[in-house]
């Protein structure tokens, strides 16, 4: 007896209740791989994270270089994400030759 994961189970529990047991029909979600994929998906986002911090650390090393080379010195505004516009503007007044 196979049921899908979700699909509610029930339940018989025994409860005393006034010195008779009684028979309580108890619902359950069938929750038993919860903590697991609550992991996964956590992992899964951390890991998204990291490589989007990668790319976002690599190109603007990237515009570093770019600004460098044209002679512009960036600073710490090439960290930061809108304000690395004004180094990078300032860039094509490069003279190539």
């Amino acid at each position: 007896m196979s049921k899908s994961p979700g699909e509610l189970w029930k339940v018989h529990c025994l409860t005393n209740t006034n010195a008779n047991p009684e028979r309580k029909l108890l619902f359950m979600n069938d929750t038993g791989n919860t903590a697991a994929a609550t992991a996964m998906g956590l992992g899964m986002i951390l890991f998204i994270l990291v490589i989007a911090l990668a790319v976002y650390v690599f190109f603007c090393f990237c515009y570093k270089r770019i600004c460098e080379k044209c002679g512009v010195t960036p600073g710490v505004l090439i960290w930061i994400p809108i304000a690395q516009l004004v180094p990078l503007l300032q860039a094509p007044r490069c003279r190539s030759g």
